[in-house]
């Protein structure tokens, strides 16, 4: 069973990077505009969501970097991909 949470609103994002752990079912999608972070999708990852949409409302800002507790979670690099619209 998959637990999926999503937080933040990703219209217009233009990158996209997937965080997974393959052998425990997790992943984490987080979708970007330019280089900030707007919106998150978390599979069996929860608290990584709640606390994303705590710091998206605080306007905390993860330009350009990964916050501690996506980067502790998931130790190797994304997969990159971008968006196809417009």
């Amino acid at each position: 069973m998959i637990v999926i949470f999503e937080t933040g609103y990703g219209e217009n994002y233009n990158k996209s990077e997937i965080f997974a752990d393959v052998e425990s079912t997790k992943f984490c999608v987080v979708y970007k505009r330019d280089s900030k972070i707007i919106a998150l999708c978390a599979g069996n990852c929860d608290p990584i969501a709640s606390r994303m949409a705590f710091d998206l409302e605080d306007g905390v800002d993860f330009t350009d970097r990964y916050p501690e507790y996506i980067v502790d979670a998931f130790p190797d690099p994304p997969i990159i991909g971008t968006s196809n619209e417009g």
